[in-house]
C-alpha cells in the first residue's frame, strides 16, 4: 500500500509542507490542493496538483480523497 499525504492549503505553507513530506522515506506520493506545477520541481516523488480547485470545495476534495483511497 502506498503512503499518500494530502496537503490542502492555498499559500506558501502548502509548498513548504510538500517539500518537507517529500523528503520523508515514509511518503510515496503527495497531493496538493490546490497546488501548482512548480511543486514537482523540488522532488522526485509524484505530486498531484489540482490548481483549479478551491480549498473550500469540500465535495471535490472528498472525491479526490476517495479516488486515492484515503481512509475517511
Amino acid at each position: 500500500m502506498k503512503n499518500i499525504v494530502a496537503v490542502i492549503d492555498g499559500g506558501g505553507r502548502g509548498s513548504a509542507l510538500i517539500d518537507a513530506y517529500a523528503k520523508s522515506e515514509k511518503v510515496d506520493e503527495l497531493i496538493s490542493i490546490p497546488g501548482n506545477d512548480l511543486m514537482q520541481i523540488n522532488t522526485t516523488k509524484p505530486v498531484h496538483t489540482f490548481p483549479d480547485l478551491k480549498t473550500t470545495s469540500k465535495e471535490e476534495i472528498l472525491k479526490i480523497c476517495k479516488e486515492f483511497k484515503f481512509p475517511l
